[in-house]
């Protein structure tokens, strides 16, 4: 069995990197060889503007293949995605530690080739040569994000995505971005390497559930799929603070208004959809009229989840009103988006426990209530 593994594993992969070096050296000299073949046949020398015209699809045909060589380098030979290359390794007495059959999904020396060459490539058409890594760093780091969502550690995504914030943040600067993605390949080469500790990963079978009625259904405690931890929360919303001040600054004066009005509307609308999550098959006990007529105009185990809505429409509605009054900061509108998007995902209560203690009428999903009342008062009685 341990010569099974040693002969299927692919030993001139080098040689496949060496093939898209030829390629990428091919996309470069094309149009090269078109101009030398027009200036050939039609016996006039090149002119000088029309290299410059050629340099432009030269630049972004070289752009595009280190993007895609860089998304690539993780998807192709990663047995995450793969099942049947999965489900054959598994067979085999290949374990972590061990090179994968289709070739390592962290960085080698020929990679370094293809970015020695590709830079070599752009420093004659007149650009950073650090662009070579900068393309094909941030479309690695991309890919290795998504690759952690689904096999873990999904938390260093964090620091990958402040990482890549503070290389948008260093731009125009290509060399200092570029010297930021390199050192973040440390730990994208950790993480890979501690994914793959937990080979297969395989999801966890669900459970056997007997359909009892959608009533039933509804009353049983059901793991609660959508739940964001504090941590998370707090994490998301340094993240998306960051990503408005980042952009805000980048951006002109115009653009930036047009920004602003867009991240309003998109937290009216994320706080109206946080209402309809909670009250997705579950309707409020009392109505307004009712609630008049009995005297109790708040219910605190159902008008608890209105507390975090009400929250972002007053903190958006103060930003308008100052907006409208002088313009505003890329710093202070950066600090309301995290406040806001800390309040949608952090603040109480959790599904769970809004689910399991609130006080609400259950009803269908297709909005045919129930007569069926969860809260305190009816358990009681």
């Amino acid at each position: 069995m341990i010569k099974r593994i040693f002969i299927s594993y692919p030993k001139n992969w080098p040689f496949l990197n060496l093939k898209w070096i030829l390629i990428c050296l091919s996309i470069y000299f094309v149009f090269d060889l078109i101009a030398l073949g027009l200036s050939w046949f039609f016996q006039v020398p090149i002119p000088p503007d029309f290299r410059r015209v050629l340099q432009q699809p030269q630049g972004w045909m070289l752009k595009i293949f280190l993007v895609y060589m860089g998304l690539a380098r993780v998807f192709r030979p990663h047995p995450e995605g793969k099942p049947k290359y999965r489900n054959w390794l598994k067979t085999t007495p290949w374990h972590p530690g061990m090179p994968l059959p289709l070739g390592p999904i962290t960085l080698n020396f020929y990679d370094l080739v293809l970015l020695a060459v590709t830079g070599f490539m752009f420093t004659k058409l007149g650009m950073h040569a650090e662009l070579a890594i900068l393309l094909f760093g941030i479309a690695y780091t991309i890919a290795v994000m998504l690759k952690l969502l689904s096999t873990g550690p999904a938390r260093i995504d964090y620091l990958l995505s402040f990482g890549l914030l503070l290389m948008v943040w260093v731009l125009p600067d290509v060399r200092l971005a570029a010297l930021i993605v390199v050192a973040m390949y440390p730990i994208e080469h950790w993480a890979i390497r501690h994914s793959l500790k937990s080979f297969p990963w395989e999801p966890q079978d669900e459970k056997h559930v007997v359909p009892l009625g959608w009533t039933f259904s509804r009353l049983g405690p059901e793991p609660v799929k959508i739940r964001v931890p504090v941590f998370d929360a707090f994490i998301v919303a340094l993240l998306f603070g960051g990503s408005v001040y980042v952009t805000l600054s980048k951006s002109v004066p115009d653009v930036r208004q047009g920004v602003e009005g867009c991240l309003v509307f998109a937290g009216f609308f994320a706080a109206l959809i946080r209402f309809g999550v909670y009250c997705g098959g579950n309707s409020n006990p009392l109505g307004i009229r009712a609630r008049i007529a009995t005297g109790r105009l708040i219910i605190p185990g159902f008008d608890q989840i209105l507390v975090a809505p009400m929250l972002i429409a007053a903190l958006l509605f103060a930003g308008l009103v100052l907006g409208s009054q002088r313009s505003f900061q890329p710093a202070e509108a950066g600090a309301l988006a995290a406040v806001v998007v800390l309040v949608l995902f952090g603040m109480g209560p959790s599904l769970r426990r809004f689910r399991l203690t609130g006080a609400y009428n259950i009803s269908k999903l297709n909005g045919k209530a129930s007569r069926h009342n969860v809260s305190s008062s009816t358990a009681n009685g």
